[in-house]
């Protein structure tokens, strides 16, 4: 009877009942292991039974139960309770429910993993290398990316080589899997694990497997460098700094972007500076400045697959700058905008409409410096300067976070594209709007030479 108010699609009636079936197995442990049976089959029954439940919020009753009787499970109770997640519950349609279930493991894992990860971990590693054979792709995924996580929380638990190194082993194999959430998961706990004392003696050896993989080996697919990127990022947010520069991680990345490296070494170059960048963000930010020349030579690069590395790249890089970041990256593209060369224009104009993507309060900081050059460039000579030029304006118009000037961006652009002709039509939108909200810095340097050439010709 109390199993029905277990599964109630109540959140208040599902955890007063959860705290009362506690209570109950404290008076009674003996009858822990049936209750835990009774609970496992009923959820079975609402995901896959006789009577599937129509409502999603009732199979959270499972974890209502595990997280209020978590404290009095025993081994055996563990060892059933992750066969039934990672067989059972990892298979939810619901992604609330799935996230929960991964919650709910690792609840356990901080509070019996201590005393008992020997029980745990064959039971989690069992179920990585043989999954469930009736799970989707995108259930897969999202198995996968579970069982990591779990696997990775477990690691810190052992205090021995002998258990922490087949368990990184297998988060490196995971790396492999075609799911970007996958590698991140696995790229999380890799940092996690890196930092125990036990793997510091190792740390060297899978750093450089990493990095042969990335940089070096031949026939190697994207998703693979894509993995030994994020396997890479891991191991050094875990080793810190001191792992970068031991390995020489930054010549590699310069040496496979050489102009003499094949495309596969360049793209894979490229790979490693968006992912290292992504992952350790500001520990990552003073060699940003010296891996710009790589961003900015792959833009022209003629391998299309190198250039989709480079705007990737280049996403990433803006990003996780900060305004530090921002004052350091943003003279050398600036110089690089007077180089008579077009091509070295076109490539610094790609990476400054690359800002857009920076975070609202860079790109305030930047924008004013940044949209008077870029509107210079629309006048140059060669068409692909000025065609470059009108494409990162759009970029960084779309991003105005003003509502009033954001509506109006296209008629804006235009104007500034053809100033002779289409200032008139631009000022009358302007006019004709009402301002409600603060018109920030980036806004206004939009706006600004729109308004300045009105006020200077008789028609206007």
């Amino acid at each position: 009877k109390l199993l029905t108010y277990v599964f109630s699609p109540e959140e208040v009636l599902r955890g007063s009942a959860s705290a009362a079936l506690a209570e109950l197995l404290q008076k009674f442990p003996n009858t822990t292991s049936s209750v835990l049976d009774a609970t496992l089959k009923y959820h079975t029954a609402l995901l896959t039974g006789s009577r599937p439940s129509t409502v999603p919020e009732e199979r959270l009753g499972l974890i209502a139960m595990i997280t209020a009787c978590c404290p009095l499970f025993g081994p055996a109770h563990l060892t059933t309770i992750f066969h039934h997640l990672c067989t059972k519950a990892l298979a939810d349609p619901k992604d609330e429910i799935r996230s929960q279930v991964i919650t709910a493991g690792q609840l356990l894992i901080s509070a019996h993993a201590s005393k008992h990860h020997a029980d745990i971990l064959p039971v989690v590693r069992g179920h990585l290398d043989s999954p469930p054979s009736n799970f989707k792709k995108e259930q897969l995924d999202y198995f996968t990316s579970a069982v990591v996580v779990w696997m990775g929380s477990i690691a810190p638990f052992s205090s021995s080589a002998k258990d922490v190194l087949p368990v990184v082993d297998r988060l490196v194999a995971a790396l492999d899997t075609p799911s970007e959430s996958v590698q991140r998961s696995v790229c999380e706990c890799l940092g996690a694990a890196s930092a125990l004392p036990v793997l510091q003696p190792h740390l060297g050896k899978l750093v450089k497997q990493c990095v042969t993989k990335l940089l070096k080996q031949p026939g190697v697919t994207y998703v693979q460098k894509k993995g030994a990127a994020f396997g890479l990022a891991g191991f050094l947010r875990g080793g810190g700094l001191p792992t970068l520069r031991q390995n020489d991680i930054i010549k590699a990345i310069q040496d496979a972007s050489g102009g003499k490296s094949g495309a596969s070494a360049r793209e894979s170059a490229l790979i490693a500076v968006e992912v290292l960048s992504d992952v350790l963000g500001t520990l990552f930010e003073p060699y940003v400045v010296v891996l710009v020349p790589v961003v900015l030579s792959s833009f022209a690069d003629k391998d299309s697959s190198v250039k989709e590395a480079a705007v990737d790249t280049a996403k990433a890089l803006m990003r996780s700058l900060t305004a530090h970041g921002v004052r350091q990256v943003l003279p050398p593209l600036l110089k690089a905008l007077d180089d008579p060369n077009w091509r070295t224009k076109v490539n610094s104009i790609e990476l400054l409409g690359s800002m857009a993507y920076c975070s609202p309060k860079q790109l305030a900081a930047c924008l004013p410096g940044v949209i008077p050059r870029l509107l210079s460039c629309l006048a140059d000579t060669h068409s692909a300067v000025s065609a470059a030029a009108l494409a990162a304006l759009r970029r960084v118009g779309s991003v105005i976070a003003n509502q009033e000037i954001s509506q109006h961006v296209d008629v804006l652009l235009r104007a500034l594209e053809s100033p002779s002709t289409e200032t008139e039509s631009a000022l009358e939108a302007l006019l004709f709007t009402r301002f409600v909200n603060h018109v920030d810095a980036p806004a206004l340097a939009l706006i600004y030479p729109i308004l300045y050439r009105g006020l200077r010709e008789r028609g206007t």
